[in-house]
């Protein structure tokens, strides 16, 4: 993890706890890599399941970014699901993409 100027203390600690749900709720290590998008414009942060059950490899979840505007959510694989949203707000889609995404892999 990098140095965060976007994820304050706050925001960050709201990402553990999601990813602690999420580890309870798959019964899988879900964990937080926080970056930046290739072009360098916005920090994100992409929670990854660690060890997907059948090849072993990490599966990427949900990506948080954060934008001026307030936090886009994209899908596991870059799919736009919402934009423009508070971080409470962000959480909750987050947690049901997962969900999703996870439940989609078996």
């Amino acid at each position: 993890m990098h140095p965060s100027t976007a994820f304050t203390q706050t925001t960050q600690a709201t990402i553990a706890t999601l990813c602690q749900q999420l580890t309870q709720a798959t019964g899988q290590s879900v964990t937080a890599d926080y970056g930046s998008t290739d072009c360098g414009l916005f920090e994100d942060v992409l929670l990854s399941l660690d060890c997907h059950p059948d090849t072993g490899h990490p599966v990427p979840l949900v990506t948080i970014l954060a934008d001026s505007g307030g936090y886009v959510v994209l899908g596991g694989t870059g799919d736009p699901v919402l934009s423009g949203v508070s971080l409470v707000h962000a959480a909750q889609a987050a947690r049901f993409t997962a969900m999703r995404s996870y439940g989609s892999m078996g």
